[in-house]
């Protein structure tokens, strides 16, 4: 249950006057900018990252994420405004993947990268189909090859 103001206990159930109140907030002002994001990205390639940051000494952590569940760390990136990535292959192909970027010393600092689908650096195909030629080479030549295997015999004197 919320705990909420109990105006009639608080000021009296015969209060009459005017109540007043102040929300106040802050503009949110993220820490790191990013300049240009993948929509996908190939594992095993290398990806340039670039961002605008106020903090040049500070050390950022990029949580790789997927659908909200960190894959890996790639921890203290220096904060010069660029950063390649090389995706490991051990990263599954899909989609939901996004990156959490949080200064070392701040963890109250954090920046999340728009979605993105992580593919294979070589489909899936062009490494399936050298196997399926070299299989259907093999089962012609085999095919051939198992036909009547005896020794005719010799022809008789004329």
């Amino acid at each position: 249950m919320l705990a909420g103001w109990d105006a009639k206990q608080e000021l009296g159930s015969s209060f009459s006057g005017k109540v007043s109140l102040e929300i106040r907030g802050r503009v949110y002002i993220p820490f790191v900018r990013l300049n240009g994001q993948y929509e996908t990205v190939k594992r095993a390639k290398p990806y340039e990252y670039t961002w605008t940051s106020g903090t040049e000494q500070n050390i950022l952590n990029f949580d790789l994420l997927r659908k909200g569940e960190k894959i890996t760390t790639f921890s203290n990136i220096a904060n010069v405004g660029h950063h390649t990535f090389v995706l490991p292959t051990d990263v599954k192909p899909g989609s939901g993947y996004s990156f959490r970027i949080t200064d070392t010393k701040n963890q109250d600092q954090i920046v999340n990268t728009t979605p993105f689908a992580v593919k294979r650096k070589v489909p899936l195909l062009l490494k399936v189909v050298p196997f399926l030629a070299i299989g259907a080479f093999v089962a012609t030549q085999t095919k051939s090859s198992t036909g009547d295997t005896s020794i005719p015999t010799a022809p008789g004197h004329p």
